[in-house]
């Protein structure tokens, strides 16, 4: 999410009306990041949440997030992870250039990079699910300032999480079935052998 955050802010000084609201969003993901790795703020954040009835349920995940993370942060590791995220974001931004330019729209490359970064930070807080409703609401209302029909700004969303979502869900769908069906038998395996 940030990595897509951070394509947006070349545009910024041409859309000074998201800016402010874009670089708070960001410096809140930066300010997760601290939280997590700084123990003292962590702990006395698992403490603020747990004094709310309903949180304290998560309890178990809650104290697991900041070792998992701090795991993911040795610099080998998140070294590759960025690489292999920026790699993804880039693909990303393709996929929606061309979701455009299949309907026939061309705002260039720089601009829909532009949208689709604020539309994915701008869905993510919107807390819902993968951002259903508001990532295509978002982007269709960002694509009209820029002169295009909220038609052909709905249609470029809805084939960009097309392809984005659903393709690569069906393309994902046979691995998950394969690795179920092998836990699955080694499960077997490893009770019978007990």
């Amino acid at each position: 999410m940030l990595l897509m955050s951070l394509g947006a802010v070349p545009q910024l000084v041409q859309r000074p009306n998201v800016a402010l609201l874009l670089l708070a969003v960001i410096l809140a993901f930066f300010g997760v990041f601290a939280l997590i790795l700084w123990k003292p703020a962590y702990e006395r954040a698992i403490r603020i949440v747990e004094s709310v009835k309903f949180f304290r349920r998560f309890d178990e995940q809650l104290q697991d997030i900041r070792p998992a993370f701090l795991l993911l942060c040795r610099p080998r590791i998140l070294s590759g992870v960025i690489v292999f995220q920026a790699l993804a974001a880039l693909g990303s931004f393709l996929l929606f250039d061309l979701a455009l330019l299949a309907i026939g729209l061309n705002v260039g490359y720089v601009a829909a990079v532009f949208v689709l970064g604020v539309s994915y930070t701008f869905s993510a807080i919107s807390f819902l699910p993968l951002g259903l409703g508001a990532f295509e609401g978002v982007l269709t209302v960002i694509l009209i300032t820029y002169g295009i029909p909220a038609a052909a700004g709905a249609g470029s969303a809805l084939l960009f999480r097309g392809y984005n979502d659903i393709l690569m869900a069906l393309i994902g769908l046979p691995c998950l079935l394969y690795l179920r069906r092998r836990q699955h038998t080694e499960t077997g395996r490893g009770a019978g052998s007990t």
